[in-house]
């Protein structure tokens, strides 16, 4: 079975960085970390639904923690900067 970001994001899939789709193809728990540059769209509606999902703002070294549960669905719980 195909992993549920490449489900959902179809042919798009395709042009996520390598380790991107490395990270979402996981099939048993794993602890992610790592400092990213995080980039967000520059409008109102982009800005709100990200806000909505709980997306880490942008920056240029946001410290990223992330325990990944992946099955036939999707299970983590994001810390960004300390902070879930």
């Amino acid at each position: 079975m195909k992993p549920l970001y490449q489900r959902i994001l179809g042919d798009a899939y395709a042009i996520l960085p390598q380790a991107v789709q490395q990270l979402h193809a996981v099939t048993t728990f794993h602890n992610y970390s790592a400092t990213c540059k995080i980039r967000r769209g520059s409008n109102f509606i982009a800005n709100l639904f990200a806000n909505l999902l709980s997306l880490p703002k942008a920056g240029d070294a946001v410290k990223v923690f992330n325990p990944f549960a992946l099955r036939r669905c999707a299970a983590s719980s994001r810390r960004v900067n300390g902070c879930f």
